[in-house]
C-alpha cells in the first residue's frame, strides 16, 4: 500500500506539469539573438521580446521605477493600481536595439511601468488593415509601451521579415478561422501570460474574439480600432448591427480611421459618441518620392516610358471591385489603344479576374503583377491610380499614391472622399458603374497637364493631412488617456 504522505503529493505533482504545459517554450529574442535555451520542438513564429529578470531590474532601477519585492514574497504581493497582481520579472524592459523611440510614460500620465499593450488581428491575407498594425508595432515608443500580437499564421508568415527588430511577444495562431476552442484557448493563454492592460482588436471578428475574453481574464482596457463597414455583413442575421451594440459594453475607446467611419458606428450601429474618436490612416512619406524610380519601374514592367499607364493596388477580393474596372476598361482602349493596365497584388479572385480579361479580349493591355513589396515604384511607373472599391475605411493606397502626385480616379464610398477630393486631386464616381470610371480615366488621360495639376496637388494635400507620424502620435495618446483611468 502507497504511504498516504506519497498519495497526497503526486496530484500536486501533476497539477504543476500541466501548469506549466500551458507556458510557451522560449524562442529568441526579437533582434535574432538566441534564447537562453530552446526547447525542443519550440515554434519558429512565437517569439518572446524580454530580458532575463536579473536584467530587467537593472533596467527598472536605471529609469528610477522601485523593483523590490513584498515582504510576503512576489507571488503574494498585490498591486494598489493593479487588482491582477504584480508584473511577471521576466516582463519588464525588451531590448530596443540601440533604438530610443520618445520620452516615457511616466512623463506624461503619472504612469511609472511601460504600457502593456497586445494586438488582436484575425484576417490571414497582407491588407490594408494589417499595414495599420504593422506601422504601430514599428513606430510606437519602447520607452512607453510592451508590445504583443495575436495574429493567424499565415499573416505573420506575410510579414516576415518586416517584424526584424521590432520587439514585441508573438502569438502565431493554429489556424485562419479564430472559430475554434483551440484558437479562442490559445488567445486565452496568451492574454494571462502577458496580461496586457490593453487589448487593441482590430475589424469586427477580432472584437467578437477578443473583446469579452480580456474582459473575461481581467484585462483593464479594450480599444477597438474600426476600419470601416464591413460588405460582408447583410441579409437579416449578418446585417443586425444588435451584437455590435452588446459587444460595444465590452470596449472602452474606439478608434475610428475616418470621419465616415465614426459617423456609421454611431448612427447605424449605436455606439455611444462620446467613446469613438477619429485618427485618420497615415503612411511614410518619406519614402515616397515622385520620378525617382519610374524609369527603372517601367523597363522592369516591359512598358515603354511614353505609353499611358492605369494602376489599381490592392488585394484581389471582391471588395476591391476589379471586376468593374476590367469591365470599364475596353472603353478606355477604344481610345488609348497601347494603354496599360497593371494591377498589383493577389489574392483569391486573381483567377476568375484572369478568365475575364481573356473574355473580354483585353489581354495584351493588363498586366498582373502578383503581390510586390515596392508599392511605391509601381505607383511611380503609372499615371493614373484606379480605386474601384465597393467599401473602403480610409484607403492607404490613395494616400500612397496622392503622395506619389498621382491623380485617382476613385469610387465615393466610406472614408475616399477624406482622401481624394472630387476635381481637385482626382475624381469620385459612383460604385460598380463601368461607364464612370471610364470616362474619368478618357478624361485624365486626354489632358496630361490636367492630370499633373490634380496629382501635385495631392502631393501637397496629403504631406499636411497624412503622415504616418501624426497618426501614431494621435493614437498613442488614445492609448495613453485610456490606460491612465484604468
Amino acid at each position: 500500500m502507497r504511504h498516504p504522505a506519497r498519495a497526497g503529493r503526486a496530484p500536486a505533482a501533476r497539477r504543476v506539469v500541466r501548469r506549466r504545459s500551458l507556458l510557451p517554450d522560449a524562442l529568441p529574442h526579437a533582434s535574432g539573438r538566441a534564447p537562453l535555451s530552446e526547447p525542443h520542438g519550440s515554434d519558429p513564429l512565437r517569439r518572446h521580446a524580454r530580458l532575463p529578470p536579473e536584467r530587467a531590474d537593472g533596467r527598472r532601477r536605471a529609469a528610477g521605477v522601485d523593483t523590490r519585492r513584498s515582504r510576503r514574497g512576489p507571488h503574494h504581493s498585490r498591486s494598489r493600481r493593479d487588482p491582477r497582481g504584480p508584473r511577471p520579472h521576466s516582463e519588464a524592459d525588451a531590448e530596443v536595439d540601440g533604438r530610443s523611440r520618445g520620452a516615457s510614460v511616466g512623463s506624461r500620465g503619472g504612469r511609472v511601468n511601460p504600457i502593456r499593450l497586445m494586438f488582436v488581428l484575425t484576417s490571414p491575407t497582407r491588407g490594408g488593415v494589417e499595414e495599420v498594425v504593422l506601422a504601430l508595432l514599428k513606430r510606437l515608443p519602447c520607452s512607453e509601451f510592451r508590445l504583443a500580437l495575436a495574429a493567424p499564421r499565415a499573416l505573420l508568415e506575410a510579414f516576415g521579415r518586416n517584424l526584424d527588430g521590432v520587439p514585441v511577444d508573438i502569438e502565431p495562431v493554429a489556424a485562419e478561422s479564430w472559430r475554434s476552442r483551440t484558437e479562442v484557448s490559445q488567445l486565452a493563454r496568451f492574454i494571462d501570460r502577458v496580461r496586457p492592460d490593453i487589448v487593441n482588436p482590430h475589424l469586427f471578428r477580432s472584437v467578437v474574439v477578443a473583446a469579452p475574453l480580456a474582459r473575461w481574464h481581467r484585462v483593464p482596457t479594450v480599444v477597438e480600432t474600426y476600419h470601416g463597414r464591413e460588405g460582408w455583413r447583410h441579409g437579416p442575421i449578418r446585417g443586425s448591427f444588435v451584437p455590435d451594440r452588446l459587444l460595444s459594453r465590452f470596449v472602452t475607446r474606439v478608434i475610428a480611421v475616418s470621419e465616415a467611419a465614426r459617423d456609421f458606428l454611431v448612427r447605424v450601429k449605436g455606439y455611444p459618441a462620446d467613446k469613438v474618436v477619429v485618427v485618420p490612416n497615415g503612411r511614410d512619406l518619406s519614402a515616397l518620392v515622385p520620378g525617382r524610380d519610374r524609369e527603372s519601374a517601367r523597363k522592369d514592367l516591359g512598358v515603354d516610358p511614353h505609353t499611358p499607364i492605369v494602376g489599381v493596388v490592392g488585394r484581389l477580393e471582391d471588395q476591391k471591385g476589379h471586376r468593374y474596372l476590367l469591365d470599364a476598361w475596353p472603353a478606355v482602349t477604344r481610345d488609348f489603344p497601347d494603354a496599360r493596365l497593371l494591377l498589383v497584388g493577389d489574392g483569391s479572385r486573381r483567377e476568375a479576374l484572369e478568365a475575364q480579361v481573356k473574355a473580354l479580349g483585353i489581354a495584351p493591355s493588363v498586366i498582373f503583377t502578383g503581390f510586390r513589396a515596392d508599392v511605391a515604384r509601381m505607383l511611380d511607373a503609372i499615371d493614373v491610380l484606379a480605386l474601384p472599391s465597393l467599401y473602403e475605411g480610409m484607403p492607404l493606397t490613395a494616400i500612397e499614391a496622392a503622395a506619389m502626385a498621382r491623380p485617382v480616379v476613385a469610387t465615393a464610398v466610406d472614408g475616399t472622399p477624406e482622401v481624394v477630393e472630387h476635381g481637385v486631386t482626382g475624381f469620385l464616381v459612383p460604385p460598380a458603374n463601368p461607364p464612370a470610371l471610364s470616362g474619368a480615366l478618357l478624361t485624365l488621360l486626354a489632358d496630361p497637364d490636367r492630370a499633373r495639376r490634380l496629382g501635385e496637388t495631392g502631393r501637397q494635400r496629403t504631406l499636411e493631412r497624412f503622415d504616418l507620424g501624426r497618426q501614431v502620435e494621435a493614437t498613442a495618446a488614445v492609448y495613453r488617456s485610456v490606460a491612465t483611468k484604468s
